[in-house]
């Protein structure tokens, strides 16, 4: 295990039919890329699934690519590509970075209308084991945006509020039988650990 790192984690956002990303995932990855410059990171981290029917190249996988394509070494960046939103960034990126990686220091880039949610869900399910910052790119938000990260802040809290998340398993169970993106409800139901 490698410790005392310092690991940039991008949550990606939506790319085209291409896998070329869209204006906020590129906004995103610019500010992972500088702030693994400017805080001398290890790594980058991306994560996101293959979520467009009509192409099969996780989300993960283009941010990668372009963060290569931006100046920084492959080998400089992990992905993961298990995770279908902000709740399983969280849970994933947890699950691979306890079991390769003992960081020091987790710097987490999303957008700035959904900065709050993140820190929520990630200081919930992280228990402080970590130390995290967090940044937010700068968008266009609209009201639409705000209300339908009020709608998945009281989803998260109705979906786990109620259980230990020091337990990865139990943390993990409850992801894959009562999440609408994992249990077979919106999306196809997830196999994976």
């Amino acid at each position: 295990m490698i410790a005392n790192m310092k690991i940039v984690i991008i949550l990606s956002h939506e790319m085209d039919h291409h896998g070329k990303l869209k204006e906020e995932s590129i906004k995103r990855a610019n500010l992972g890329i500088k702030i693994f410059h400017d805080k001398n990171c290890d790594f980058i981290l991306t994560l996101g699934w293959s979520y467009r029917k009509d192409i099969e190249l996780p989300i993960a996988s283009a941010v990668k690519s372009y963060i290569n394509e931006m100046g920084i070494p492959i080998s400089k960046i992990i992905s993961d590509i298990n995770s279908r939103d902000t709740v399983g960034d969280a849970i994933f990126s947890k699950l691979l970075l306890e079991k390769k990686y003992s960081p020091e220091k987790l710097y987490v880039v999303s957008s700035d209308y959904h900065i709050e949610r993140v820190k929520m869900i990630f200081n919930s399910i992280y228990t402080k084991q970590f130390k995290i910052e967090f940044f937010g790119c700068c968008t266009n938000a609209n009201q639409r945006n705000k209300i339908k990260e009020q709608e998945s802040s009281s989803a998260f809290l109705n979906t786990f509020g109620n259980i230990d998340f020091t337990n990865n398993e139990i943390l993990l169970d409850r992801l894959k039988s009562q999440h609408p993106f994992y249990n077979g409800k919106v999306f196809p139901k997830f196999r994976g650990s």
